[in-house]
């Protein structure tokens, strides 16, 4: 409408109420309802209503108030009835129709159980039936439930005898006076029935009847909303003919088929089968195309992830070997360099400060042999830091002594050039330890005391050499202020990176454990004999 629409609603209850002194008690009641409210339309909905305000219009309304008789049967209303500002929309029920439905699909029938109320309005529609459906009475027997309780009625239609059918009409009120409400009724019978189900209307198709051509109580409503429209904005009641809306072409309830064994060939020409409850293939076959499609990538992903892994090992353990070759070629270079160094410019650091010393003592002046003097105790020096040099590129004592005394040696030496005590704590005696393993946590621990000394700021620093897991294990440890090595990770590193590359080389590991003022400790482990961290 675009606008706002005021609607009042007044129910005859006919169902309760259907009486000439409650029909009286209604006009009073709307009579008096109008000195406060005018209606610009009136809209009768069923058969009831309709023959209610066509038989009290001239009381109740103005003629100038237009009527439009909505959702009832043509044959309800009197003929005069459309004559005066009236429209209409509703059916002309093809009563017979409905008993040729149950016979198309299930012509063995030779009983009809027929449920109905005991209303006036379900009396008159009783009536209206047996009279339509008298010629059908040489081929089908009807059985009438309009005169039994709901109850009953559920009992009987759960023991009929066989070839039966059950139609629903109407449900408004049982003959023990009890009000219903029909679809509820449709599902409470088909829960128990032992026969097909029909019933009237497009909207019971799904709740339990088996089909056929249906009336669209709903298109009734819609039909008479866009004539209300059109009259609300002027336009006359009377200038629309009669509209009858009619039944649906047929259709059915796969289910209701299926259940009772209904051929579709049976079906009449064009019918929809509605509800058809599809295989899983096409219920389905969306998701278990995509589940295989997804299924074979993964396939194919894992496929190619361990060919990856493959390839990634094999690289991985292409890159240990050739990080062990290249770390112990650097070491044999280094064993060279420090040979040289100790062997030749050692020994010829030796002569030219021996040299420089008989210069001193045949010098012809004081200022001469000073100047020697300082050049002896230079060459000196720079022998000593040659042989230190010497040292730190291959320490002999390694392969002459062994681990243990290195890495004493080692502390030793790092107290008394960086002035911070380093002890050297071994859990255990050590046998033998092969050269490579033993080089690899020597350069470690050499390096974690070079850390030590540049960033710890630590007071002392102790070097434990154990026995763990069938291999060694170092660990060195400061009382520093330590770091956070999360942080770390993302700082490059040369020396944590090398002792990494030489433990991975040998199938070792190394851990850090730190936090800032609570010191660190580096743990390095590698295998010995097949052992595993």
């Amino acid at each position: 409408m675009g606008a706002r629409v005021d609607l009042d609603e007044v129910s005859l209850d006919v169902a309760r109420y259907a009486s000439l002194d409650m029909d009286e008690a209604v006009v009073e009641l709307l009579r008096k309802r109008q000195a406060k409210w005018t209606p610009d339309l009136v809209v009768p909905i069923g058969s009831p209503a309709g023959i209610f305000v066509a038989q009290y219009r001239d009381q109740l309304f103005p003629a100038t108030t237009p009527i439009i008789y909505a959702g009832m049967d043509r044959r309800r209303l009197s003929a005069g009835a459309l004559e005066h500002n009236a429209a209409f929309v509703g059916e002309d029920f093809d009563l017979r129709g409905m008993v040729e439905d149950m016979l198309q699909v299930a012509p063995a029938t030779t009983n009809i159980a027929v449920v109905i109320g005991a209303s006036p309005l379900e009396r008159y529609w009783a009536d209206a039936f047996r009279a339509e459906w008298a010629p059908f009475t040489n081929r089908v027997s009807f059985t009438w439930l309009n005169e039994l309780s709901f109850d009953k009625m559920l009992e009987h239609v759960a023991t009929l005898p066989p070839r039966s059918f059950i139609f629903l009409i109407l449900l408004m009120r049982d003959a023990s006076g009890v009000s219903h409400n029909a679809d509820e009724a449709l599902k409470q019978i088909h829960a128990v029935a032992n026969a097909p189900v029909n019933g009237i209307f497009q909207h019971q198709l799904g709740l339990g009847i088996v089909g056929g051509r249906l009336y669209q109580a709903e298109q009734e409503g819609v039909e008479s909303a866009r004539i209300a429209a059109r009259i609300l904005r002027g336009e006359p009641a009377s200038s629309f003919p009669p509209k009858i809306v009619g039944p649906l072409g047929p259709r059915y309830d796969w289910r209701e088929l299926q259940n009772w064994k209904i051929s579709e060939d049976r079906l009449p020409p064009g019918s929809l089968v509605l509800f058809r409850e599809s295989t899983a293939w096409a219920r389905y076959r969306a998701w278990i195309v995509a589940g295989v499609s997804v299924c074979g990538i993964q396939a194919l992903l894992i496929v190619v992830l361990l060919i990856n892994r493959n390839k990634r090992r094999a690289a991985e353990a292409a890159a240990r070997d050739f990080g062990g070759r290249l770390i112990n070629a650097h070491e044999e270079e280094r064993a060279r360099l420090a040979r040289e160094l100790h062997d030749d410019v050692t020994q010829r650091l030796a002569v030219l400060a021996i040299d420089a010393g008989l210069a001193e003592r045949a010098a012809n002046s004081p200022s001469e042999a000073e100047s020697l003097r300082g050049l002896r105790d230079k060459l000196g020096r720079l022998s000593e830091d040659v042989h230190a040099l010497s040292y730190q590129l291959h320490p002999s004592i390694l392969e002459d002594l062994g681990l243990a005394d290195a890495l004493k040696a080692e502390c030793e030496r790092f107290s008394r050039r960086e002035s911070i005590p380093a002890t050297l704590k071994l859990i255990e005696p050590l046998t033998t330890v092969p050269n490579e393993e033993a080089i690899c946590l020597y350069r470690v621990a050499q390096e974690a005391l070079r850390n030590v000394a540049r960033h710890a700021a630590a007071r002392v620093a102790e070097v434990s050499l154990e026995r763990e897991n069938g291999g060694l294990q170092l660990a060195v440890w400061d009382n520093g202020k330590g770091f956070d090595p999360v942080r770390m990770r993302d700082r490059p590193s040369l020396g944590l990176a090398s002792m990494r590359e030489r433990l991975r080389a040998l199938g070792g590991k190394l851990s850090i454990d730190s936090a800032p003022g609570k010191g660190t400790v580096v743990l390095a482990w590698v295998p010995l004999n097949g052992g595993t961290p």
